[in-house]
């Protein structure tokens, strides 16, 4: 897993003035993955790594600089129908006591794509995050021998820092 980002908070040890972050990292988690009828079940562990930068130095911030840790993670997907689908997933690093939870049920739409409703949180220490919404995931299309599979959500979310707003996520699996 790679993962980029940048985000903003309100720093009580500078006074609330705004900082930008910038987090950038990498995980490398072999798993085992189990599978019965319609039900998958996957559980991953390892090698978390991440970079932090701040605009300006926030002496309340722990997370500042490069971190090696570890993480788990568990994904779970069900088909209960041939037309509906139900996953959740759930992942925690040991960098800063963070984790992330996310589920999601969907109906079949036009047997190309899976369309419904989905609600994620993300937390650590001092912050968290829920988020409301909709996805669609599945959605494959092809070049060649390569099978790509699309999944993106959008909504609104909720945060301790009064940033409420709209959200959207894209995402891209690659098969061959």
């Amino acid at each position: 897993m790679v993962t980029d980002g940048v985000y903003r908070y309100s720093s009580g040890a500078l006074n609330y003035a705004q900082v930008t972050g910038r987090m950038a990292g990498g995980s490398v988690m072999p798993g085992m993955h189990f599978k019965r009828g319609g039900v998958s079940v996957a559980v991953y562990a390892g090698v978390d790594m991440q970079v932090h930068s701040l605009s300006q130095y926030d002496p309340g911030n722990s997370l500042q600089g490069q971190f090696i840790g570890a993480r788990a993670a568990l994904d779970l997907w069900a088909e209960p129908t041939p037309h509906s689908m139900v996953t959740a997933s759930a992942t925690m690093t040991t960098i800063g006591g963070a984790y992330a939870a996310r589920i999601a049920a969907g109906w079949r739409v036009f047997d190309r794509f899976y369309l419904g409703p989905e609600a994620v949180a993300f937390a650590d220490p001092k912050y968290r995050q829920l988020r409301f919404g909709a996805h669609v995931t599945g959605l494959r299309t092809y070049l060649l021998n390569w099978r790509f599979e699309w999944h993106g959500g959008a909504g609104y979310a909720f945060d301790d820092d009064n940033r409420d707003g709209l959200y959207g996520r894209l995402g891209l699996l690659i098969r061959h």
